[in-house]
């Protein structure tokens, strides 16, 4: 059974019911609920890391191939990979060599220019070189290079 204490003070007679909720305290707890509301998407990215990387990577690699392309005076395309002469007389060959691809110089050096790379195309059309480059973590990045006339 409730139990009710009335206690009196000079002006107002309160009712002590020490069962139930208040209003401040649902009120707190919908502050509270909010903000954890609030803050579950940030925490999801914190947990599940976004793959931007890949992204950038990407984009900077096609515009590294770009300059190649624009500085060279000759280059050529054949079984998926690109040479190019540049105006030093160096031989600069652009190929896919395991899960990277690679620049090299006269045939010597290994710079990387991209990393974790699953499949590399390339095709040469009339007026564009065609790339398709597919990432290990599955995303697929297209890009037409305009040809510069030597």
């Amino acid at each position: 059974m409730l139990k009710e204490i009335k206690t009196s003070s000079r002006f107002i007679f309160t009712n002590k019911n020490q069962d139930g909720f208040t209003l401040v305290e649902a009120l707190i707890s919908i502050v509270v609920l909010s903000l954890i509301t609030l803050l579950l998407p940030s925490l999801y990215t914190l947990v599940v890391p976004v793959r931007e990387y890949d992204q950038h990577a990407v984009y900077q690699f096609f515009h590294f191939i770009t300059d190649e392309i624009s500085q060279s005076e000759i280059y050529s395309v054949s079984n998926d990979q690109m040479q190019l002469n540049n105006t030093l007389n160096e031989t600069i060959t652009i190929e896919q060599y395991q899960t990277v691809i690679r620049r090299r110089v006269n045939q010597s050096g290994h710079e990387i220019l991209l990393r974790d790379v699953l499949s590399f195309e390339l095709v040469e059309n009339e007026h564009f070189i065609h790339i398709k480059v597919m990432t290990q973590s599955g995303e697929h990045y297209e890009k037409n290079i305009h040809k510069t006339i030597p």
